[in-house]
């Protein structure tokens, strides 16, 4: 099994304390404050866990959304996946750019919305 530790506590038995510094902390829930992580909710969260490049932070999902063209847990990255000159999402698709992913409407499937799932009545 894989453990789930508490706060300031990691590896693979929950017996070394983590001190975050400049990397991320390992669950989503946590962010860095004086050198230790710490769980925190809602708005708190967000004050504490600022979107890059005119992200904005959504308390009850605790993720940042990301502009067009930007992905990231913290919107940090260039998205290429999602460009606004180039909308990779085929057949009415919509581009998730925090995930790099297409949505694709209930006809069609694949990573870029290609297939089309619509299956026609074949009568025998």
């Amino acid at each position: 099994g894989i453990c789930r530790c508490e706060q300031r506590f990691g590896g693979k038995f929950c017996d070394e304390i983590v001190k975050c510094g400049d990397q991320q902390c390992q669950y989503p829930e946590q962010v860095c404050l004086a050198d230790s992580c710490v769980n925190v909710t809602g708005e708190l969260y967000c004050l504490l866990h600022e979107c890059q490049h005119d992200g904005t932070c959504d308390p009850i999902s605790r993720q940042c959304l990301c502009q067009k063209g930007f992905a990231g847990i913290k919107c940090e990255l260039k998205s290429l996946f999602c460009d606004e000159t180039n909308n990779i999402c085929q057949n009415n698709g919509t581009c998730l750019t925090t995930q790099n992913t297409c949505v694709c409407t209930n006809s069609f499937t694949g990573k870029y919305c290609e297939i089309n799932i619509d299956i026609e009545k074949i009568w025998l």
